[in-house]
């Protein structure tokens, strides 16, 4: 079973606080993923506290090959309640993920997950037991290739602007809403964006306590593949483009000179969109059997600013606005955001240095550059990369 396992998680810090009470810890091996999602008593330092512990513990035993239950059952057993009121330090939830499609769910005092299938609430078969009078909720199931798992802290259910809870918006509140907005993204993380959002109006942004939304999407592999730059040896011209076209996946020219080498070889017309130019952000073009055709070195910088963003986590509503916007940059980094789960690069190097071809030799040079830091930051972002020079 060919699947992608997509993880992100939005965080809303209680008002006033530099910190934040809920952890996210997101582990990634050669046959799982991890999603750990931790909640800690209170707010402020003294949460963040407990939520970073939990977390730690559970990605440390589970990383170092104890398996998943008997890790919380360790957990289970060291995690302290309180002594005034019987509630515990810090609660969770976690996702195990197998590339092989098995999957496993436990909870312990966080709000019951949310499951999407085939674009319908899907009860997921869990059950109780008892761990050293800890009760945990947790199932075993198999995965399927378009599911969506959405988790929450217990900040996200009951948002209200004042002092009485918002009943209105409970957990299953927050299915019925993930139900219907799921269809309208394809990545992790604009889902746990938009589900966000919403907690963040209904708190009329200020966040009465710790809100975290993490999500998983399960997606078939995805490849995308970007021609960019002229082979060092003309020679090698059809060589370069025909490896490029027969790679099963998108297909993204990048570069003026890169899209005039593939017109050539593939014996199409260049067609310029002027629609598409926004702000300095060259328009793209159209070649037939390309997905994606734009200019090089400014284009790319704006797809790095758009990537960095994202890797950063410190994305939000606008960003995915940008992201839909109709220019080159923003289409190149939906694709590769939303749409793949292995890149790959088929770079040309050659070297002008002819005078009346100066600027060409410098472009080059740069989009080398700038190619570097794509991949880098593709690397950061779990994405298999392959490069292939001519």
């Amino acid at each position: 079973m060919n699947i992608s396992i997509d993880l992100a998680y939005k965080s809303l810090f209680k008002h006033g606080e530099e910190l934040c009470g809920d952890m996210v810890q997101m582990v990634s091996s050669e046959d799982f993923k991890l999603l750990i999602l931790t909640d800690g008593m209170g707010s402020g330092v003294r949460a963040n506290i407990f939520a970073t512990m939990t977390s730690k513990i559970l990605a440390t035993l589970i990383g170092k090959g104890l398996p998943i239950d008997e890790a919380v059952e360790t957990l289970a057993r060291t995690l302290p309640r309180s002594s005034v009121n019987g509630v515990a330090y810090c609660t969770f939830s976690v996702l195990q993920v197998f590339y092989s499609g098995e999957a496993y769910i436990v909870e312990y005092d966080n709000p019951q997950c949310v499951c999407v299938r085939n674009h319908a609430l899907l009860p997921l078969p869990f059950t109780e037991r008892s761990v050293c009078g800890k009760v945990i909720r947790e199932c075993r199931f198999r995965v399927q290739v378009g599911d969506a798992f959405l988790f929450m802290s217990d900040g996200a259910i009951y948002c209200s602007g004042d002092d009485i809870m918002n009943m209105a918006w409970d957990r299953n509140a927050v299915a019925q809403y993930t139900l219907r907005v799921e269809n309208q993204t394809k990545s992790a993380s604009r889902l746990a964006c938009m589900v966000d959002d919403v907690c963040n109006d209904l708190y009329l942004g200020i966040p009465r306590d710790d809100t975290t939304i993490a999500v998983a999407r399960i997606h078939e592999e995805k490849r995308v593949n970007i021609l960019t730059g002229p082979p060092m040896n003309r020679e090698k011209d059809e060589e370069i483009v025909n490896d490029f076209m027969q790679s099963e996946g998108v297909k993204i020219v990048s570069g003026g000179t890169t899209s005039e080498l593939a017109a050539r070889v593939l014996k199409q017309e260049i067609h310029t969109d002027f629609s598409t130019l926004d702000g300095d952000i060259p328009p793209m073009s159209k070649i037939a059997g390309i997905d994606c055709v734009t200019e090089g070195v400014v284009t790319l910088r704006h797809v790095i600013r758009l990537l960095e963003i994202y890797a950063s986590g410190e994305f939000d509503s606008q960003f995915f606005e940008e992201l839909d916007r109709n220019n080159g940059a923003s289409r190149i980094a939906t694709f590769l955001i939303d749409d793949c789960t292995k890149v790959c690069f088929f770079v040309g190097t050659a070297e002008n240095m002819d005078a009346e071809n100066l600027h060409l030799y410098f472009d080059l040079t740069e989009r080398e550059g700038l190619v570097k830091r794509i991949i880098d930051i593709l690397k950061k972002l779990d994405k298999d990369v392959n490069i292939y020079y001519y």
